[in-house]
């Protein structure tokens, strides 16, 4: 059995990222002091359990 866990932006920090497209939309209701634009997502937490599961047949040893 194996866990991963992932998270983002643990600070939950406003950011745009430079390869966003959506950096440059005007939102009219921007408050002062705010950059204009759609941030990307908040905090993200991600938890992820892989469970081996076999269901192939099994072959029995041959008796002699």
């Amino acid at each position: 059995m194996r866990l991963f866990i992932e998270s983002t932006n643990l600070a939950n920090v406003n950011y745009q990222s430079n390869m966003s497209r959506l950096k440059y939309f005007d939102n009219p209701t921007v408050p002062p002091g705010v950059r204009p634009g759609i941030f990307n997502m908040g905090r993200n937490i991600s938890f992820k359990v892989v469970v081996p599961f076999d269901v192939s047949p099994q072959h029995k040893a041959a008796k002699s």
